[in-house]
């Protein structure tokens, strides 16, 4: 997801800024015409503490209570980004935190929860007030976006749970861009953002990922995000399972990518960005590839290839044939290749009339 805005404009639609971010942070802000450029220096919460010139000079100094009430020390810049990189609204004073506002008078959202009552909310009473923020414990929580549930484990604290979130965080730091890619795309635990994380079964695969449906970003209004469900091989450990978060998650990173492309009424996407089963099994058994060869093991993952069975890992250069031969034989489970590559991920959503 976007980090922020990036431009603005005024009602005649003429460009009056442009903000870039780094690490999740907004950094810098130029000012048209002219070109001017202010600096953003945040505090370890993300809130705009101190606004420079160019040439370091202060334009505007803040310090913030927990629950976002401003102190202004300096104040010459027409910066609105304050609390946590939120917008505040200059005539009422409510930060903009996606599909609601926030009043750090109140410490409380204006409104309640979009996504209401859900069945892992009610093992937890933290979450019975719809209008709380951060668990009334700003310093050490915030309210992001970007976090999976876990089916078995309102607190995703099973075993399971940690064992799989152990093997997120060891994908997170791989040095192939797709791994860390796969393993981003679940966002962190504990907080619904349309991916759901079950252990069950899985047929003759480590993992299964469903996906087809697109509902409203309850964090980014006009914007929509694919909703996942990712079912886990039970018992799986190590590499298996290292892998299996990487290519399950890169599923899901797939159906993620074509839901950002969708306008607002629905009316515009991407459809290149629809792929078909073929398209995104062939991405992910390329990390599957990726995380067996960095454990240097070897690992079987199906039937059918060269007479024998279909390895990845250490010294497998063939990599896809490998995945072309495995996912050509239906005793795997697939069936499909480049001239019959199956279903879209999103299969109700049809090609636009000139396709």
């Amino acid at each position: 997801m976007s980090p922020g805005i990036v431009a603005e404009s005024d009602l005649t639609g003429t460009l009056k800024s442009e903000y870039v971010f780094f690490g999740g942070k907004r950094v810098a802000r130029k000012d048209l015409p002219g070109g001017a450029v202010s600096y953003y220096f945040s505090d370890s919460a993300k809130s705009a503490s101190v606004i420079t010139d160019s040439a370091g000079n202060i334009k505007a100094e803040s310090d913030y209570y927990p629950f976002g009430g401003e102190l202004q020390i300096t104040n010459n810049d027409p910066n609105k980004y304050k609390y946590k990189g939120n917008e505040r609204d200059i005539e009422t004073g409510l930060d903009r935190m996606g599909v609601r506002y926030y009043s750090s008078p109140l410490n409380r959202f204006t409104t309640p929860d979009p996504l209401m009552i859900q069945k892992q909310k009610l093992l937890d009473p933290q979450q019975w007030n719809m209008y709380q923020y951060a668990r009334d414990n700003p310093l050490r929580f915030g309210d992001p976006t970007g976090k999976y549930v876990c089916a078995d484990s309102a607190k995703c604290d099973s075993k399971q749970d940690k064992a799989f979130e152990k093997s997120r965080q060891h994908d997170l730091k791989s040095k192939d861009p797709n791994v860390v890619r796969g393993a981003a795309a679940y966002g962190d635990p504990t907080k619904d953002n349309g991916t759901t994380l079950k252990f069950g079964d899985t047929g003759k695969n480590n993992g299964v990922t469903s996906t087809g449906t697109l509902r409203p970003d309850p964090d980014h209004p006009g914007q929509y995000q694919a909703v996942i469900t990712v079912t886990i091989k039970p018992g799986l450990s190590g590499t298996a399972l290292d892998a299996a978060v990487a290519h399950e998650g890169t599923h899901g990173a797939d159906a993620q990518d074509f839901a950002k492309t969708v306008s607002a009424d629905l009316m515009h996407y991407d459809y290149s960005k629809n792929l078909t089963k073929y398209q995104t099994e062939v991405n992910a058994y390329r990390v599957t590839q990726a995380v067996q060869a960095a454990a240097n093991e070897k690992g079987s993952y199906g039937e059918g290839c060269g007479g024998g069975q279909c390895i990845f890992g250490p010294g497998v250069t063939n990599v896809d044939e490998v995945i072309n031969q495995l996912l050509a034989n239906p005793a795997n489970g697939y069936g499909v290749t480049r001239e019959n590559q199956g279903g879209h991920q999103f299969p109700e959503v049809p090609p636009p009339p000139n396709n």
